[in-house]
């Protein structure tokens, strides 16, 4: 039965996640109004476990109504086929055999196709999810879904490769790392980015001190020092960002 509340959401199965919301004190709550007790619990799990089988079902239904119309589109075409052949009628016979190849290769290209999208979303997903908990831990998801929209894999020679797009979900020159910075320091997440996750010490006032270089650039800052002015000195802050954009 569904936990009323979790210490972690990793402890509740990523199915019901969207049923649990998290408080102040840190903990995940089901989402339900008063205490409803056992009974409301239950319903909800049981609702949700019914809409999933429904789904699996509309998707068996699918691929069976698919599979048959298939079948019967190839029975109809063998017996144009046959028919054909008795008339005597080969240049009618000749396109129906052209026909029917360039139909099988539009579903192996559409079969290819389909696949390829599994694993760039699958690859999507799963660089998001670990960039989210990298960043958030426990609230990753929270972020997730931000991530995601920023990456898309292209296939190249049988293998995945990770690209970052733009704000406008664009291709960009950005890579995965840059990404990671850019959500560290955005002011949004905030809240929720660890700030032991910066790659590298804590904030820089970018004034030096006891003959310290001064820094002046952005490249020079870690992502701790990047965050942290931002919060601190906005202004300086932009200022700096020009020098990544030169």
């Amino acid at each position: 039965m569904l936990k009323k509340i979790a210490e972690k959401l990793e402890d509740i199965d990523a199915k019901y996640h969207d049923l649990y919301e998290q408080k102040k004190d840190g903990k995940f709550h089901l989402k339900v109004e008063n205490d409803d007790g056992d009974a409301v619990l239950r319903a909800k799990q049981h609702e949700k476990e019914r809409a999933d089988a429904a789904e699996a079902k509309l998707k068996e239904l699918e691929k069976e109504k698919a599979a048959a119309d298939k079948k019967k589109a190839d029975e109809a075409q063998a017996a144009e086929e046959e028919k054909l052949k008795k008339a005597g009628d080969y240049t009618a016979l000749e396109e129906s055999y052209k026909k029917k190849l360039e139909d099988q290769k539009n579903d192996y290209e559409a079969r290819l196709q389909e696949k390829d999208g599994i694993i760039r979303n699958q690859t999507v997903d799963s660089v998001a999810e670990s960039m989210a908990t990298d960043l958030a831990e426990h609230n990753g998801h929270l972020m997730q879904a931000q991530i995601a929209a920023r990456l898309t894999t292209e296939i190249a020679d049988g293998k995945s490769i990770t690209r970052v797009l733009d704000t406008e979900g664009k291709p960009s020159a950005m890579s995965v790392e840059e990404l990671r910075k850019e959500f560290f320091t955005n002011e949004k997440y905030a809240s929720i980015v660890v700030a032991s996750k910066a790659s590298g010490g804590g904030a820089s006032n970018n004034e030096g001190t006891g003959g310290a270089q001064k820094k002046t650039k952005w490249a020079e800052y870690s992502g701790a020092e990047l965050v942290a002015l931002k919060r601190e000195n906005p202004q300086a802050y932009d200022a700096l960002k020009q020098t990544q954009e030169a």
